[in-house]
């Protein structure tokens, strides 16, 4: 069996290296700690960041909604303050004017004492062959409204040489004049 010539006997510990072994692996100890509550204080606020986000997303949708029923809403008001009341002329579709039509104001007050529509009828929409059309309604100088001119299936989207100031809707509209009526 082999034996060294100069045999190393190991020394027991000084108190200086026991005080730095404890120390290093006080070190370690509170080293790993702090990755570990780091590490769960990063998880809980990621979780609360998730949860803001979805609620912010749920509000956003919200008020997406609100958004598109006060646009509507306006809109329905800007058409009733333009239209005469829907019984008071023909009917622009199968379903009448109170079912059937939808009515898009193209300017939001009358040019040159003229309100001009666009009419879709909700048959046509659902049945995906849109035929949009042009109506205008003369406004009186006491407020009255009539219709001066409704389009049919087969016009284009033009207005009426028919009507006196045709020339000065189409060039407020971008809308041209149709030269066929």
């Amino acid at each position: 069996m082999y034996q060294p010539v100069h045999p190393h006997i190991p020394e027991p510990p000084t108190k200086k290296l026991k005080l730095l072994t404890a120390l290093s692996f006080a070190g370690v100890v509170f080293l790993a700690l702090a990755v570990i509550i780091l590490s769960l204080q990063l998880i809980t606020q990621f979780k609360k960041t998730n949860n803001k986000q979805s609620q912010i997303d749920s509000i956003s949708a919200v008020l997406e909604k609100s958004t598109e029923a006060l646009l509507k809403a306006n809109r329905d008001l800007i058409v009733q303050n333009l239209l005469p009341p829907l019984d008071s002329f023909s009917s622009q579709c199968d379903g009448g004017n109170d079912n059937g039509a939808l009515f898009t104001p193209l300017s939001k007050t009358p040019i040159e004492s003229y309100n001009v529509f666009l009419v879709e009828c909700r048959k046509n929409i659902s049945a995906g062959k849109s035929q949009p059309r042009i109506i205008v309604f003369h406004v009186n100088n006491d407020g009255t409204k009539e219709l001066t001119y409704g389009a049919i299936d087969s016009e284009p989207l033009c207005i009426s040489n028919k009507l006196p100031v045709a020339n000065k809707l189409a060039a407020k509209l971008l809308i041209p004049v149709c030269q066929s009526n």
